[in-house]
C-alpha cells in the first residue's frame, strides 16, 4: 500500500511505494528534501486498503467541501497511477510536456501530478469596448472648433457598436454583467457628440457670423462715407475749375467791342457797356416725375422714386442702413442723347437740391443698376439708379442734372 506524505516546504501531497520508506527523496515540485515515512500498520477491517480518518476539523463550508472533494479526487487518481505502475527509478525525461500533467525533470527520484482545474476566464464584450472607444473619439472631435463634421462618422459606429454590446451584456443573467457599463458610456458619448455639440458649435458660429457681420458693415459705411467725400470734394474742385473756364470763355465771347484811340468804339457801338446788352439766360421749366424732360439734345425721365430705410447690397446680404433720422431716395433715371454725335453721361452730373437751399449728393452702394458712366452715341439710351440719403423730413426737392459737355443745359424734375 502505498505511503501518503506531505511536503514539508511547500504542502504537496504526494504517494510513495512501501519500498521507498526511510529513503530521502525530493519532491517533484518544490526540489526540497524530505524523508518517506515508515508505512503505518493496515487497519483490521480492511486488508491491503488504507483509511485515512477525517481531520478534525471536518468541512462546515461549501467552499471546504469543494476543496475536500477536489483534493480526495485527486489522491484517488493517484491511488490508480500508483497501483498500475511501481515506483521507478530516476529518469531523465525528454521531450514535450503530456498532457495528463506536467512532468517534472531532476536527476533525483520524480513523481507525476496530475493537471490542476483551471478556473473559467471572464468573457470580453468586445462590442462594448469598441462603442465606448468610438463614443470617446467622436466627443474629442467634437471639441474641436468645426471638427464635428470628423467625428460623425464615429458617433454613428459608437452607437451601433454600443447598442449590440449592451445588448449582448444583458443577455447574461449573472452578474457582473460583462461589457455593460463599457456600452453605456458609449452611448451617451456617441449621442452627445451626435446631437448636442453641434446645436452648440452652431450657436457659437452664429455669435461669431453676426458680430463679424456688423463689423464688416461699419467698416463699409465708414468707407463708403469717405470715399464719398473725397468724391464730393474732387467734384466740387472741377466743377469750379468748369466754372471758372465758361465765365472766361463767356468773357471774350460777350465784349467783342475793342475801343479806339480816341474814346470812339468800333462800328455797331451804342456805348453801353456790355453788362447793360447782356439778357438773362432764360430759366429752365421743372419738370416733374415720369414726365420725359428735354434740354438741347439730351432728354432724361425720372421713372420711379422710392424712399427706404436699408439698402441690400448684391450677393453679400448684407445691408446698408442709412443714418439715424435720414432715408435713401433710390432714383429710377433714364438718359437719352436725342442729336448729339457723342453725349457723356455720369452719376455725379445729378444734385439733389431743397426749397431751404441744401443740396444732397449722390451715395456709391452697390447695388444692381447702378447708373455708372459712359458715352452715348446718338439716338441711345441708358437706365439706372441714382440714391442720395436725405433728411426724412426734408420736402420741396428738386433733382438737377448738368452735363459737363460744352453747351449742355440744365435739366430739373421736381420730385414731390
Amino acid at each position: 500500500m502505498p505511503i501518503v506524505v506531505a511536503c514539508p516546504s511547500c504542502g504537496a501531497r504526494l504517494k510513495a511505494p512501501d519500498a521507498a520508506a526511510g529513503k530521502t527523496v525530493k519532491c517533484p515540485k518544490c526540489g526540497a528534501s524530505m524523508v518517506i515515512p515508515p508505512p503505518p500498520p493496515p487497519p483490521p477491517t480492511q486488508a491491503g486498503y488504507e483509511v485515512i480518518a477525517p481531520p478534525p476539523s471536518a468541512a462546515t463550508t461549501p467552499e471546504q467541501q469543494i476543496s475536500n472533494k477536489l483534493r480526495q479526487y485527486e489522491d484517488e487518481k493517484n491511488q490508480e497511477e500508483y497501483e498500475t505502475s511501481p515506483f521507478r527509478t530516476p529518469q531523465r525525461r525528454v521531450g514535450r510536456y503530456e498532457e495528463t500533467g506536467p512532468k517534472y525533470e531532476s536527476d533525483e527520484e520524480h513523481y507525476e501530478v496530475p493537471a490542476r482545474i483551471r478556473r473559467p476566464q471572464r468573457q470580453s464584450n468586445w462590442m462594448a469596448i469598441t462603442g465606448m472607444i468610438m463614443g470617446l473619439l467622436s466627443i474629442g472631435f467634437g471639441c474641436i472648433p468645426c471638427g464635428w463634421f470628423l467625428g460623425f462618422l464615429p458617433s454613428v459606429l459608437g452607437i451601433i457598436f454600443s447598442g449590440v454590446g449592451l445588448a449582448q451584456a444583458l443577455q447574461v443573467k449573472t452578474k457582473p454583467q460583462p461589457g455593460k457599463t463599457m456600452a453605456i458610456t458609449g452611448l451617451v458619448t456617441s449621442i452627445l457628440a451626435l446631437v448636442i455639440l453641434p446645436v452648440v458649435h452652431l450657436v457659437i458660429l452664429g455669435a461669431i457670423l453676426s458680430d463679424t457681420a456688423e463689423r464688416f458693415e461699419k467698416n463699409l459705411k465708414k468707407e463708403m462715407d469717405r470715399i464719398q467725400k473725397q468724391i464730393d470734394r474732387d467734384i466740387k474742385k472741377f466743377e469750379e475749375e468748369i466754372d471758372k473756364d465758361i465765365k472766361d470763355f463767356g468773357k471774350g465771347i460777350n465784349n467783342p467791342i475793342i475801343s479806339k484811340p480816341g474814346g470812339s468804339t468800333g462800328r455797331g457801338s451804342t456805348g453801353k457797356s456790355p453788362s447793360q446788352n447782356q439778357k438773362p439766360p432764360p430759366q429752365e421749366p421743372i419738370y416733374n416725375v415720369g414726365q420725359r424732360a428735354v434740354a438741347g439734345d439730351i432728354a432724361l425721365t425720372v421713372l420711379k422714386v422710392q424712399r427706404v430705410s436699408s439698402i441690400d447690397l448684391d450677393d453679400t446680404g448684407l445691408v446698408v442702413k442709412a443714418d439715424p433720422g435720414n432715408v435713401y431716395l433710390v432714383l429710377d433715371v433714364q438718359i437719352e442723347n436725342i442729336n448729339r454725335s457723342n453725349a457723356s453721361y455720369n452719376m455725379i452730373y445729378f444734385d439733389l437740391k431743397q426749397a431751404n437751399g441744401k443740396n444732397y449728393r449722390p451715395q456709391i452702394v452697390p447695388i444692381d443698376n447702378l447708373l455708372d458712366a459712359g458715352f452715348l452715341s446718338k439716338g441711345k439710351g441708358v437706365r439706372g439708379k441714382v440714391i442720395f440719403e436725405v433728411e426724412q423730413s426734408a420736402r420741396g426737392l428738386v433733382l438737377v442734372y448738368r452735363s459737363l459737355d460744352i453747351g449742355s443745359r440744365e435739366i430739373r424734375i421736381s420730385l414731390n
